[in-house]
């Protein structure tokens, strides 16, 4: 088959044209183009990551291992990582070029390559070409010593980056409330934790679930039925609990900011507890 690059990347379905066969390909062409345009350069760092589609991590690793036996220092994303996370690593690392294994906006039967080159940017036309022709003309570069593969963390450096950006005190002044799922996609563990880092209302919420589950303890002597309890007390209680357990957190509109509590005599200790269709709700006054 011939391998066409889009819009700086290449994408087709996992399985039918998306195959390691044409992922080693691919790499093949890309180490090559890398090697030539750079020649006169000593080791080189490639960046390599992958977005949470289906088998992005193996995908990944082959590519990993092809750009290692070439030669290359390989700086390999920990995690899922969002392209523009991959492209600041780019320049943050003065790396040669960064390969992301991501079928953008195409539908979840997709897989695809998203190459950027040294300046961060997606490969421009010119650049696709010759990665093109180059697979098209079974064209590899030579296997040297000196490369590795290294784990890498995208994530902390591009964060810092962007608050050094945006003024998230500004906006956290603005007291706007914020509901985030990501719905699985790449930015899980990027803007969730801005918010929790710059906009800590969510914390508040916890704290005072926590208060809540401790007061319910010490007046009855026992733990909260259930999961709510256990999920409140690790910290891991998504929006969709809070919509769920309504009467968990007395109703208590996300949009006020989710005031922190006075203290836990704010609210009376809970009088109630009973089984409900979910696993536990709690009757508290309003704050």
């Amino acid at each position: 088959m011939s391998i066409r690059f889009g819009t700086s990347g290449w994408r087709a379905v996992i399985a039918d044209e998306f195959t390691f066969e044409n992922v080693r390909s691919a790499t093949e062409a890309i180490c090559s183009y890398l090697k030539g345009s750079h020649s006169g350069s000593s080791r080189q760092t490639l960046i390599i990551g992958h977005d949470t589609r289906f088998m992005g991590e193996k995908f990944m690793a082959t590519a990993a291992e092809i750009a290692r036996k070439k030669g290359f220092r390989v700086l390999q994303c920990e995690e899922a990582v969002p392209t523009p996370a991959l492209s600041h690593a780019i320049r943050q690392e003065r790396a040669a070029g960064g390969i992301n294994f991501t079928a953008s906006h195409n539908p979840p039967e997709y897989q695809g390559i998203k190459f950027s080159t040294g300046d961060g940017a997606p490969a421009l036309p010119e650049v696709t070409q010759q990665i093109e022709a180059a697979i098209n003309g079974s064209e590899q570069a030579s296997d040297s010593e000196g490369g590795s593969i290294e784990s890498y963390d995208a994530r902390t450096g591009y964060l810092a980056d962007l608050s050094g950006k945006i003024n998230f005190k500004a906006i956290a002044e603005g007291r706007g409330g914020f509901g985030y799922d990501p719905l699985w996609g790449t930015g899980r563990g990027y803007f969730d934790k801005v918010l929790r880092d710059h906009f800590d209302r969510g914390n508040h919420l916890l704290s005072f679930l926590l208060k809540v589950c401790e007061a319910h303890e010490r007046s009855s002597g026992s733990r909260f039925r259930g999961s709510i309890g256990d999920r409140v007390q690790s910290g891991r209680l998504a929006v969709a609990d809070l919509l769920k357990y309504d009467a968990l957190i007395c109703q208590l509109p996300i949009r006020c900011g989710l005031r922190a509590l006075r203290s836990i005599e704010a609210a009376s200790t809970p009088s109630e507890v009973y089984e409900v269709d979910f696993p536990v709700a709690l009757r508290c006054p309003r704050l």
